[in-house]
């Protein structure tokens, strides 16, 4: 068995258990669609396929298992900006497999946070502290920040507190405890959330979880 599939399955067939109540790439628009706090052209609902938006309702864990040039990546940093920019969340989490990938996912002129934010909005990336902070006093997400966290690393992410974490290219990761730590680095409030993307590879076991 390949890597990639091995410790996907592994880390999909624990993201499927009692830690997380998963939705398969919810279909529809997002009921928050409306809420983005700027003009047309920075609209990501404007460009974006419905199955790129996050499911309508209550959701807590969305799984984005879709291969490569999907817009894995866009949904992922789409997703972090819609719940900055309107006040939502303050601190999320974002892990990756290494820090190229951290760095594609910052910095990229296509997906990266730095470049998708509006000019008047862009957050500011410290590579020494990790960490990507929205500026703006004028803005709801004044203050908002991203930390950001290596796969490796699962201790940095002990006792923590986020509102959403964003577990990107989960199939790549070298353990597959992330899932239920992720869970622990959450604030205890209603509407925290996890975002996963991975690979179709490791599809079939979806059955044992809730598609929509």
């Amino acid at each position: 068995m390949r890597r990639r599939d091995f410790f996907g399955t592994f880390a999909f067939g624990l993201l499927l258990s009692p830690y997380a109540a998963a939705q398969l790439n919810g279909p529809g628009k997002s009921s928050n669609q409306e809420s983005y706090p700027f003009g047309t052209e920075y609209d990501w609902t404007r460009y974006a396929r419905p199955e790129q938006l996050q499911p309508s309702g209550k959701w807590n864990t969305w799984i984005i298992a879709k291969g490569a040039g999907w817009g894995k990546s866009r949904a992922c940093t789409e997703w972090i900006r819609l719940r900055v920019e309107t006040g939502e969340f303050k601190s999320i989490g974002l892990v990756c497999e290494d820090y190229s990938d951290l760095r594609e996912l910052v910095c990229s002129q296509t997906n990266g946070l730095t470049a998708i934010c509006p000019p008047w909005n862009k957050p500011v990336y410290s590579e020494s502290r990790q960490s990507v902070v929205w500026t703006n006093p004028n803005c709801k997400s004044y203050n908002a920040h991203v930390d950001l966290y290596l796969s490796e690393n699962l201790d940095s992410m002990r006792g923590l507190s986020h509102d959403g974490i964003v577990l990107h290219d989960l199939a790549m990761y070298r353990c597959a405890d992330y899932i239920p730590l992720a869970r622990q680095a959450l604030r205890v409030h209603k509407d925290a959330k996890i975002v996963v993307a991975t690979y179709p590879s490791i599809s079939r076991c979806t059955q044992h979880g809730t598609t929509t």
